[in-house]
């Protein structure tokens, strides 16, 4: 698929059809790998609430669509979802691989909800 061409001007790198599909593909895939659309996790976080019949918490969806959630970091500090709030979150960034941080200080969560945290960090 590769081959090697030398001349006076330099080597090049001669690709045949397949290799530069191949190629293709690859560059594709890292782009949608590292594109982040944070409608997404929004989107998925409003579904979830519908779901499960809970209210849509206003600090939850700025936390969702903010900067600092396409770096994976995400601070639910003080959105007082209580323990039923939490779940549609943790559904919500469920697919996120690349999360970082994760804060749900001063939520107003219970320990009936830790075990359920722990199983998605």
């Amino acid at each position: 698929q590769f081959s090697s061409n030398s001349s006076s001007h330099g080597s090049a790198l001669s690709v045949s059809e397949e290799g530069q599909e191949l190629i293709d593909s690859l560059a594709e895939w890292i782009g949608m790998a590292l594109q982040y659309d944070p409608g997404e996790v929004a989107d998925e976080y409003e579904l979830q609430c519908k779901k499960r019949g809970v209210r849509p918490n206003s600090g939850v969806r700025a936390a969702v669509r903010g900067p600092a959630a396409k770096d994976g970091k995400y601070s639910f500090s003080h959105c007082c979802m209580g323990d039923e709030g939490v779940v549609p979150v943790l559904f919500a960034l469920a697919a996120r691989r690349d999360i970082r941080l994760i804060s749900f200080r001063d939520c107003k969560l219970t320990n009936k909800v830790a075990p359920l945290i722990a199983v998605f960090l």
